[in-house]
């Protein structure tokens, strides 16, 4: 029992094996029971299972991190989407204001062809053509020059920003699947290693209990040991 749980002979005093024994205590009283290199069951589990809690340990790191990285993404997507709306708020209404300098122009071109046609027409009066000159000097303009190149300068930001901002939304996608893939598969291999670690620590358990039993067998043969050396000292008397 003694070589099965801590990996050392039962018949070799405790000074004298390396592995301990049930019964056996270091130079502090401590029990010792397994070590390194100690192929009993006791250490080999021991071994185990601080393994599966270091390997516990670093998925929570790595899991945390992970959801970091996650979350930041999600900020990034959000704001990428807030300033992918703004962007279509400034060029729908670069749009509308083209399409109603678009219609201004037109309506404009055919006052004038109505205009030319007018003046073209044999026995127009001095007095009308008088009232159309001056209709024709108080005619505004939808948009001046600067004006028109400020809108082609608004409709190309709007478009530019557009595009920068489908790009970074792309990005951004593809690097939140594969966070939140891996960040589920961490969570897996977490449950995987929890559960290993639960087993390791019944085990560790059920071990210490037999080791415990085996330091109670080895007390009660010693104790009859004793007692027959005392029979056999007492008969020799």
């Amino acid at each position: 029992a003694s070589s099965q749980i801590c990996g050392a002979p039962g018949d070799r005093s405790c000074s004298h094996a390396s592995c301990g024994g049930a019964l056996c205590r270091d130079s502090e009283g401590t029990r010792h029971c397994g070590g390194i290199g100690c192929a009993g069951a006791l250490p080999i589990s021991g071994r185990a299972l601080n393994s599966a809690q270091n390997a516990s340990q670093q998925l929570e790191v790595a899991l945390g991190q992970l959801g970091v990285v996650a979350q930041k993404m999600q900020e990034v997507q959000e704001l990428a989407r807030g300033a992918r709306s703004w962007a279509e708020e400034a060029l729908g209404r670069s749009q509308a204001a083209r399409s109603r300098a678009e219609k201004a122009t037109a309506q404009l071109r055919d006052f004038i062809r109505r205009i030319k046609a007018f003046l073209a027409e044999e026995g127009a009066d001095p007095g009308s053509i008088e009232l159309v000159a001056r209709q024709v000097l108080n005619i505004s303009l939808p948009s001046s020059p600067a004006q028109i190149q400020e809108l082609l300068s608004e409709m190309r930001e709007s478009i530019c920003q557009l595009e920068g901002v489908d790009a970074v939304l792309n990005s951004t996608a593809e690097g939140l699947a594969v966070a939140q893939d891996l960040l589920a598969q961490g969570q897996e291999a977490r449950q995987r290693a929890e559960g290993i670690r639960d087993e390791l620590a019944g085990t560790q358990e059920a071990l210490e209990v037999a080791r415990t039993q085996a330091m109670t067998a080895g007390r009660t043969l010693q104790s009859a040991r004793d007692a027959i050396q005392v029979a056999e000292n007492r008969a020799r008397e």
